[in-house]
């Protein structure tokens, strides 16, 4: 069994299907498995192309996880009309690119079928809040995390002082909590120290969300000149990040992971 992992594909097909024709991955191989952690869509032009070639594939072969740019998608679908955020996230167009008809309405977009199944699939239990495969954790953003009950904001909770790390966080249920691992900087988070005890396991997360230029930034000390910033894979013992930021590189990062790994 070998894995290809990606991550924020966000629409641009043409260049997640190079990527991953180049990493090698074979779509008739059935030892071959697809993993992308979150992002589908929005910001690229090609969100139904992304939607097809995902979805032709076998459950099995498969392993999706739910990004932020997905729940924006479900979000949108569930508003009676779209908001500033939506446009300028790409959220909006995204849908019109599944619906494949630019001069819908908001109201109709909604009633296309296509539409009302994408939201089904991404609700549905073709994605995960996070998967873990031998040493690797797959996530969005990062593993789930506790909140302290003197937390005064829930939905912004700060990073060094309101969150802890759960030992028992692969049995957490609450839907809020799995959501936030969506959501957030893992660059924070992991220099916060809440992966050092998976990390003293052997354990590895595997993100995507934060552009890798930021964790080379932030957590190295790398200073870019100008805008020459390093779009590739950012490999730590126990910290891979794939966000390559194709709205600006045009590249989608692919981590090939043997089953021996």
């Amino acid at each position: 069994m070998k894995y290809f992992v990606t991550s924020d594909i966000h629409g641009f097909f043409y260049e997640f299907k190079e990527a991953i024709d180049l990493a090698g991955f074979d779509y008739n191989n059935k030892e071959h498995i697809l993993v992308v952690c979150g992002d589908l869509f929005d910001r690229g032009n090609e969100a139904l192309d992304v939607y097809k070639y995902i979805k032709g594939l076998p459950r099995n072969r498969r392993i999706l996880i739910r990004g932020n740019h997905d729940y924006l998608f479900v979000n949108l679908f569930n508003k009676d009309k779209p908001d500033f955020c939506d446009k300028e996230d790409g959220t909006l167009d995204s849908m019109a690119q599944i619906a494949n008809n630019k001069e819908l309405s908001f109201e109709e977009l909604k009633k296309e079928t296509i539409v009302k199944e994408v939201v089904d699939f991404i609700q549905g239990d073709d994605f995960c809040y996070y998967k873990e495969i031998g040493k690797y954790i797959f996530t969005h953003s990062f593993i789930p995390l506790g909140i302290k009950s003197t937390c005064s904001n829930l939905d912004d909770p700060d990073i060094n002082n309101d969150l802890y790390y759960d030992p028992n966080w692969r049995n957490i249920k609450d839907e809020f909590l799995l959501k936030k691992c969506a959501y957030d900087s893992a660059w924070r988070k992991y220099k916060a120290g809440y992966f050092n005890e998976e990390a003293k396991n052997g354990k590895v997360l595997v993100c995507g969300h934060t552009h890798g230029y930021e964790f080379y930034k932030n957590i190295d000390g790398v200073k870019f000149i100008g805008k020459n910033y390093d779009f590739s894979i950012y490999k730590k013992p126990d910290l891979i990040n794939l966000d390559g930021n194709v709205e600006k590189s045009g590249k989608i990062n692919v981590l090939v992971i043997d089953k021996n790994d």
